[in-house]
């Protein structure tokens, strides 16, 4: 499967960003892109959610500005994280390719639309979001490292703690992508 590897070959997608997702502040999320199509969303690092626990210690080794870090929210202990995949009357848990990626294995997984169905649902420390994939694609993987370890969520968002695995439909790139934020504009 394709989550079973590390996420060590980033540097072949380009990367972009979605500040303020369906109009909730400091809900921003990413999205990374390979010239194939294949895609890896995720929450960012600066999603508030996450950010004042993955930010605290990684400023100064990411370069990460401080008008980022600074908000309202305080650096608080994590005493309850979970990723629940199965929403919406589906489970999307165990949604998987086989092996490497390939024309064949990129037409298999779940449909989803731009804007629903939830994919997954994460709940940190009382506070619960519903994570969308904002372009039409289709879910080729659920990371299943999250069950497992719910901790790279917040440890490691922009790698190890993706949220889905998707191939994007075409069309989408062209009408969506501009609506996206390059790492240059997001910060």
């Amino acid at each position: 499967a394709l989550a079973e590897q590390p996420l060590t070959e980033l540097d072949t997608y380009t990367r972009y960003y979605m500040a303020d997702v369906d109009g909730l502040e400091g809900n921003d999320q990413y999205l990374y892109v390979h010239k194939n199509g294949v895609g890896i969303a995720g929450l960012s690092p600066y999603n508030y959610l996450i950010k004042s626990h993955f930010l605290s210690n990684k400023s100064e080794l990411y370069n990460i500005p401080p008008s980022r870090i600074d908000g309202n929210r305080e650096m608080e202990e994590i005493k309850e994280i979970r990723i629940d995949y199965k929403v919406s009357g589906t489970d999307f848990s165990d949604v998987r390719t086989s092996g490497k990626m390939n024309k064949k294995n990129r037409n298999q997984g779940q449909n989803l639309g731009r804007h629903g169905p939830v994919l997954c649902k994460i709940l940190l420390n009382g506070e619960e979001l519903d994570f969308q994939t904002q372009v039409y694609c289709r879910l080729l993987e659920s990371n299943w490292r999250l069950a497992q370890n719910p901790m790279l969520l917040v440890q490691q968002p922009s790698t190890e703690g993706f949220l889905a695995v998707i191939q994007i439909k075409p069309a989408d790139l062209a009408n969506v992508l501009p609506k996206f934020l390059t790492p240059q504009q997001y910060c």
